[in-house]
């Protein structure tokens, strides 16, 4: 081998890679499992929001949303609602598939194929949801659903109203044909506290403070006790509560002109 044809072999190595011994492609790939290109055309629609080439089952971003189901079922107690929350995707034949559902398809295939080739010794077979299934009442919880508006954005939420048939034993739309629909919308409530403090004498004194619209919606972002409560502190109503209620158990004495506004 002349020193050339050595370079030329170093310059260009050739590996045997798990690819070329398992070749696939996107088309054979979905010939044994047909969410894949489905889940394809969601991946790029996502990525690049509108897709211009070939033929895709989705051809805009905004064809995937999110979407409130609500389901009425009923018991011995009377009716009771189940609300889930799914990710649905329009196709281009007017039908709509959940996204749940075409992801779980896809990781079943991929778990029996590796498995097939020896790459996973123990496959695992990620049921099916099908949202067909009959929900009992502690199942479904208090089933409420609490809706958050931005200020100066548009709010569009999508509601799915069905019901369970107990003689076929299946979910069913709700026909809202002719029915009158209505949406309320309610401020957001203000926070109400109310802070106590006990005298020596082991009296004990509140008073209840109404924070504003902000210090209540700072307030809700937080998560844990002390955030909270050390928020709470550094508000300044807050401490002029706490002021007052410490000079009615004679904690605190007042001073001079506060006396003065007293009498």
């Amino acid at each position: 081998m002349t020193s050339q044809a050595g370079g030329r072999a170093l310059a260009k190595p050739r590996f045997t890679t798990w690819n070329d011994k398992h070749p696939l492609t996107r088309a054979a790939i979905s010939g044994q499992c047909p969410d894949y290109d489905l889940l394809g055309d969601i991946v790029n629609a996502a990525k690049h929001r509108s897709l211009t080439r070939g033929t895709p089952q989705i051809s805009n971003a905004t064809q995937i949303e999110e979407q409130i189901v609500v389901t009425e079922y009923e018991d011995e107690h009377g009716p009771y609602r189940c609300v889930e929350k799914v990710v649905v995707v329009g196709l281009a034949n007017g039908s709509a598939r959940d996204v749940l559902e075409v992801l779980t398809n896809v990781m079943n295939f991929w778990q029996g194929y590796l498995h097939s080739i020896g790459v996973l010794a123990n496959p695992r077979n990620y049921p099916v949801p099908h949202g067909a299934e009959l929900k009992s009442r502690s199942e479904c919880g208090d089933s409420r659903l609490n809706f958050e508006m931005a200020r100066g954005l548009r709010f569009r939420q999508t509601v799915q109203l069905q019901k369970y048939n107990y003689v076929e034993g299946k979910i069913e739309p709700v026909d809202l044909t002719g029915k009158d629909v209505r949406f309320k919308i309610h401020p957001r409530p203000r926070q109400e506290l109310t802070l106590s403090l006990k005298s020596a004498t082991g009296q004990e004194f509140s008073k209840t403070i109404i924070l504003s619209e902000d210090e209540s919606e700072a307030l809700d972002r937080l998560t844990t006790d002390h955030e909270k409560q050390t928020y709470v502190q550094g508000l300044p109503l807050a401490q002029q509560t706490v002021r007052e209620l410490a000079i009615e158990a004679k904690v605190l004495e007042p001073e001079p002109e506060e006396c003065q506004e007293s009498s």
